[in-house]
């Protein structure tokens, strides 16, 4: 018979298996197959589903996408340190075109992973609609509550996540992550 704690680790174990499991298929998937929906919602143009950097880039629609991204001034000191620590990553994002911190963060994130010269075959990008959830994706996987969300994973473990927000600026919190 078991203990509890010994039933509660094979729980855990269990879950983060399965959200590998999902992460790895999921990332092992053409990468070029567009999978989402745009929705003309009270004058907002909200997109369900996956997604790529050039769906976002040069797009009058997602225009704010260029405008934080050309502006956001990086730190090369902390890309430095960041490009010795980004080896074996992946990365899932869950954001939402409707909301403003995504609009923000989420521009300056692929303005520093271009930097560090993480390939697009190491990044997964969903846009979820307002409710959380996402058409093409079970994002409940992942225990997505707000958006933008940034998942690290390396060597096929959760590493951190950057939610909403970074407590510091994405560079230093990407640094802590890594360590």
């Amino acid at each position: 018979m078991f203990a509890n704690s010994s039933n509660q680790n094979n729980i855990n174990t269990l879950k983060h298996i399965l959200m590998l499991f999902f992460l790895c298929l999921n990332l092992n998937s053409c990468n070029t197959i567009k999978q989402f929906t745009i929705e003309k919602n009270q004058g907002e143009n909200i997109i369900n589903g996956r997604v790529f950097k050039s769906d976002f880039m040069g797009s009058k629609v997602f225009s704010w996408f260029d405008k934080e991204y050309k502006n956001y001034t990086i730190n090369p000191d902390l890309i430095a340190q960041l490009k010795l620590k980004s080896t074996n990553l992946k990365i899932l994002i869950f954001g939402g075109t409707w909301c403003d911190e995504t609009q923000r963060e989420l521009p300056r994130f692929i303005k520093i992973i271009d930097e560090i010269g993480i390939q697009n075959s190491s990044i997964e990008m969903y846009m979820l609609d307002r409710k959380k959830q996402c058409n093409y994706f079970n994002v409940s996987i992942f225990n997505v509550t707000n958006v933008p969300t940034f998942i690290f994973f390396q060597n096929g473990i959760e590493i951190g996540r950057i939610i909403e927000s970074p407590e510091k600026s994405l560079e230093e919190d990407m640094i802590e992550i890594f360590e």
